[in-house]
């Protein structure tokens, strides 16, 4: 009990004062194993124990970096505590854009920083940051 408490404090104060540190870009297309290009489909999201959850596919038009294996689909899930105020839902991301990706175990992946979906109007900034990453 006395570690839930100090848990749901921790939680809570991350909420008031939390914020994303601000990682640059070019950092977060290093540790992308995946960047495509594609449109999120199929978005299912759901509540359970005070956590939020979704899922969804990314319908790959375009690989910029890494490999898909003849994919043309990426299965995107995501999770949150409900409540906090700087999450991640990407329920709304269903314009064609730029997904920055890490992939998991189970070959799922995520997007879990704000700036891992980009507008597609920044695919040539993308695209020189892959190039300057492989010099």
């Amino acid at each position: 009990m006395k570690n839930l408490i100090i848990t749901m404090l921790l939680l809570s104060a991350f909420n008031c004062f939390g914020k994303w540190t601000n990682i640059p870009l070019n950092k977060i297309v290093e540790r992308s194993q995946i960047i495509v290009i594609g449109k999120l489909i199929n978005v299912k999201t759901e509540s359970k124990n005070k956590v939020d959850y979704g899922e969804g596919f990314i319908s790959v038009q375009t690989v910029l970096k890494g490999k898909l294996d003849n994919k043309k689909k990426l299965k995107l899930i995501w999770s949150h505590p409900q409540g906090l105020s700087n999450r991640i839902d990407h329920a709304n991301k269903t314009k064609l854009g730029i997904w920055l990706l890490q992939i998991q175990k189970d070959g799922t992946v995520r997007a879990d920083y704000p700036r891992r979906y980009l507008p597609i109007d920044k695919r040539k900034e993308i695209e020189d940051l892959i190039k300057k990453e492989k010099q």
